[in-house]
C-alpha cells in the first residue's frame, strides 16, 4: 500500500509540458532533511513550478523535466531547480528541489524570454 500523501497541487506555468504538479509529503520530508535551505524557501519552490524562468529536459531521466528559476537563488547565487516527473495524462510529480550552479543541463524546452 502506498502511504504517500499529496499535500499540494501546483498549476504549471508551462501547461504545454505539464499541466499540474503534485507535491507529496515524502518529497517534502526529503527536501527538509537533505536540502534544508530549499525547504526554508518552499514557497519559492512552488513559485518556480508556477512561474519558471526556463524549463529543460532532464539529462538523467527521460520522463522528467527541470523547472528553473533565475529569480530565486541561493546565498551563493545559484538558481533554484525543481525536477518533475511527467506522465502521459499531463500531470507530474515533483521529485526534489535544489540550488546548483551546474551548467550541465538538458535541452532547453521553454524559456520566458522566448515564450509566445
Amino acid at each position: 500500500m502506498d502511504s504517500r500523501r499529496v499535500v499540494r497541487v501546483v498549476t504549471s506555468g508551462v501547461p504545454q509540458l505539464v499541466q499540474r504538479v503534485e507535491i507529496y509529503d515524502s518529497v517534502l520530508r526529503h527536501i527538509e532533511e537533505q536540502h534544508p535551505e530549499e525547504f526554508r524557501r518552499i514557497l519559492d519552490v512552488y513559485s518556480t513550478i508556477a512561474e519558471p524562468t526556463r524549463v529543460h529536459q532532464s539529462r538523467t531521466h527521460s520522463r522528467s523535466i527541470l523547472f528553473v528559476s533565475d529569480d530565486f537563488v541561493s546565498t551563493g547565487g545559484d538558481p533554484l531547480r525543481v525536477p518533475v516527473k511527467v506522465f502521459s495524462d499531463g500531470t507530474g510529480i515533483m521529485t526534489t528541489a535544489y540550488f546548483t550552479s551546474s551548467k550541465d543541463q538538458g535541452e532547453l524546452l521553454w524559456s520566458e524570454t522566448n515564450a509566445e
